[in-house]
C-alpha cells in the first residue's frame, strides 16, 4: 500500500513525465517560463511535492536542454534519437526503460507538463486510491458544465426564456495511472478503467489563450475567510465578508466555518465558493495546510495562540470586530463598529468610516423627509435572540393602525419564531412581513421611521436617511456607539424585559408626532454614506497580501 501524508514521502511509485515536440503547442513550449517556472519544472516539482522520491521521477524527452533541466534537478532523462526509434542511453530503447523503472513499483503515474495547477494533496489522493484498487488504469475525469435553452412562455415559443444547467464528467489527460507491465502492455478493457473526479486544479494548456489564463490562476493569492453565524450572533459577519469575497476575484477565495457556526454553514453553503467545516481545533490545521497568503478573520474575540499559529506559518491574518488579546498580533485589526479606540497599536482601525453597505444598497433610494410617517420598518439582525420582532410588533400594532402606519417586519434567516409572527399578523392589512430577504433595501426605501437592534442595521439605516429608535440585545451590541441622537437615532440602550417594550411606544409616538424632531434626525443622518468605504477596506487588505 501506497503511503501518504502532508509532506510525507510516497513509496512503490514510478513516475514518468514525457516532454516531447511533437506533442507541443509551439515549439518547445515544455522549457517556456509559465509565471517564471517552465512546464517541465513544475510538473517535476508537482511529483517532489506529492511526496515521491527525485529518483523515482523519469523525464522522457527528445530535447537535450530538456534532458538538461532534469539533470539539474536531479531525477533521471532519458534522450530519445531523433527518429524516436534509434537506441540510445547506453543501448536501453524507451521500451526496456520504462520496463526497467517499472520493475519492483506498485504504481506508474504518467504526470502531464500541460496541468501545472495540479495540487499534491490532489494526486497524493489518487495515487492511493489507485493502488488500493482493482482498476489497471486511472484517468482523470473533470466535471463539465454545459447549458441549453428552452421558452416556458407559451406565446413566445422560439424565444430562450430559461436556462437548463447539465453537469458531466468528461475524461482529461493531466495525468494517468498504470499497475505494474500496463503501459507496455496490449490495451485494457473499458471495464479495467478508473475514472478519478479532479477539480478544476486539473485545468489543461491547450492553446495560448488557455496559457494566457493558467498563467493569471497562477497569480492569484488564496484568501480564506473564516467566518462565524449563529443564533446567538446572527448573520453579520457572514454578509460582510461576502460582500469582500465578491471584490477579490483576482484571487481565490476559501470560506470556512466552525462546525458549531450552523447559520454561517448554511448561508455559504449556496454561496459557490469552497467551504471547509470542522470543528475547530481541526479546522485551524485545515486551514493553515492550504498554505494560504491572507486569513481574514470575522469571528468576534480572537486569543493570542490562535493568531500567532497563522502567523508562525507565514500567513497575514486580519481580523473584524476583534477586541480579543489575539488582535494585537495581527497584521490589521478592523473594528468599525467601535468609534472610541479600545486598543492601542498602529495596525488598528477604528469608527465607522471603515464601515461599508452591502452592494443592494449602492443604487438605493435614500428616504426624503416626509410631512407624515406612512411607514415603520421593525428589523431586529439574524436571529432576534428576545424576539423583538413579535413584542414590538404587539406593542405597537394599535397605535400604528390608528396613525394609518404600515408596519413592514424584516425577520432574518436564524429568527425562531416566524411561522408563530406569520400567523399573528395575517389578521392585519396593514402589516408585512418578510423572512431572510437579500434586499432589505427595497423595504427601508417604503419606510420612514424604525425600530431596529444595534448591530449593522443601524449603519444601513443611517445610509438611508431614516430616524430610528435603536435597541442593544446584548452587552456588545451596548458597546456601539453609533447610534446617537448626534447620528439621527433615539437609543433606549440595553433590552430590559417589558420595560423597553412600553419605551418604544412612548418613543415611536414623538418620533411620530413630532415633525420637528424628525426633520433634526433625518438632517444629521444626511452627512453619512457608506458605499465608498468599501474600496478604502479592500485597498487594505490587498495591501496585506502585497506586503
Amino acid at each position: 500500500m501506497a503511503e501518504s501524508s502532508v509532506g510525507g514521502k510516497l513509496s512503490g511509485i514510478a513516475v514518468f513525465i514525457f516532454a516531447l515536440k511533437e506533442s507541443c503547442i509551439f515549439p518547445e513550449d515544455f522549457l517556456r517560463k509559465l509565471n517564471g517556472v517552465s512546464l517541465l519544472q513544475r510538473a517535476i516539482e508537482q511529483a517532489l511535492a506529492m511526496g515521491v522520491e527525485s529518483g523515482s521521477i523519469h523525464v522522457i524527452t527528445d530535447s537535450e536542454q530538456a534532458n538538461l533541466v532534469a539533470s539539474r534537478l536531479n531525477v533521471a532523462g532519458f534522450l530519445l534519437g531523433e527518429d524516436k526509434d534509434s537506441p540510445n542511453n547506453q543501448g536501453s530503447s524507451v521500451e526496456s526503460y520504462i520496463e526497467m523503472v517499472e520493475a519492483g513499483q506498485k504504481l506508474t503515474f504518467v504526470l502531464s507538463v500541460y496541468a501545472p495547477l495540479l495540487q499534491p494533496s490532489t494526486l497524493r489522493r489518487i495515487a492511493n486510491d489507485f493502488v488500493n484498487g482493482n482498476a489497471l488504469v486511472g484517468l482523470p475525469g473533470r466535471q463539465e458544465i454545459s447549458s441549453t435553452f428552452s421558452s416556458r412562455v407559451r406565446t413566445l415559443p422560439n424565444l430562450p426564456t430559461h436556462r437548463f444547467i447539465q453537469k458531466k464528467r468528461i475524461q482529461c489527460d493531466a495525468f494517468s495511472l498504470f499497475k505494474p507491465g500496463i503501459v507496455l502492455g496490449p490495451k485494457v478493457e473499458k471495464s479495467a478503467i478508473d475514472v478519478f473526479p479532479v477539480g478544476d486544479d486539473a485545468f489543461e494548456i491547450k492553446s495560448l489563450q488557455s496559457w494566457w489564463v493558467c498563467e493569471k490562476l497562477l497569480q492569484r493569492k488564496r484568501i480564506l475567510f473564516w467566518v462565524i453565524g449563529n443564533r446567538a450572533v446572527g448573520a453579520g459577519h457572514i454578509y460582510r465578508s461576502l460582500t469582500l469575497a465578491h471584490e477579490l476575484t483576482d484571487h481565490e477565495v476559501i470560506f470556512a466555518a466552525d462546525s458549531e457556526s450552523q447559520l454561517a454553514i448554511d448561508e455559504l453553503s449556496g454561496s459557490g465558493y469552497q467551504l471547509l467545516t470542522l470543528p475547530r481545533p481541526d479546522l485551524v490545521k485545515e486551514m493553515i495546510d492550504l498554505r494560504p497568503d491572507l486569513v481574514v478573520l470575522d469571528i468576534l474575540d480572537t486569543d493570542s495562540e490562535l493568531v500567532v499559529r497563522f502567523s508562525d506559518a507565514g500567513v497575514k491574518v486580519v481580523s473584524f470586530e476583534d477586541l480579543g488579546e489575539g488582535s494585537q498580533h495581527t497584521d490589521l485589526t478592523i473594528n468599525e463598529l467601535y468609534d472610541v479606540p479600545q486598543r492601542v497599536g498602529s495596525h488598528y482601525r477604528w469608527g465607522h468610516q471603515y464601515y461599508f453597505v452591502r452592494d443592494e444598497f449602492n443604487a438605493a433610494r435614500q428616504i426624503s423627509l416626509s410631512k407624515e410617517v406612512k411607514g415603520l420598518l421593525l428589523t431586529f439582525g439574524g436571529t432576534d435572540q428576545h424576539d423583538l420582532s413579535k413584542k414590538i410588533f404587539r406593542q405597537v400594532r394599535q397605535f400604528c393602525a390608528k396613525r394609518k402606519i404600515h408596519i413592514y417586519i424584516v425577520t432574518g434567516p436564524g429568527y425562531q419564531e416566524f411561522k408563530e409572527l406569520e400567523k399573528e399578523t395575517k389578521k392585519y392589512s396593514h402589516v408585512t412581513l418578510t423572512h431572510a430577504t437579500g434586499v432589505i433595501s427595497k423595504i427601508m426605501e417604503k419606510c420612514d421611521v424604525a425600530v431596529s437592534s444595534n448591530g449593522r442595521t443601524v449603519y444601513e439605516l443611517a445610509h438611508m436617511n431614516i430616524p430610528s429608535i435603536v435597541i442593544a440585545q446584548h452587552d456588545r451590541e451596548f458597546t456601539h456607539s453609533f447610534a446617537t441622537k448626534e447620528n439621527g437615532f433615539l437609543s433606549l440602550g440595553l433590552y430590559e424585559p417589558e420595560s423597553t417594550e412600553k419605551l418604544v411606544e412612548k418613543e415611536l409616538n414623538n418620533l411620530v408626532t413630532d415633525a420637528s424632531l424628525r426633520e433634526m434626525l433625518h438632517q444629521r443622518m444626511t452627512r453619512h454614506h457608506f458605499t465608498a468605504n468599501k474600496a478604502v477596506v479592500l485597498d487594505m487588505l490587498r495591501g496585506c497580501l502585497d506586503s
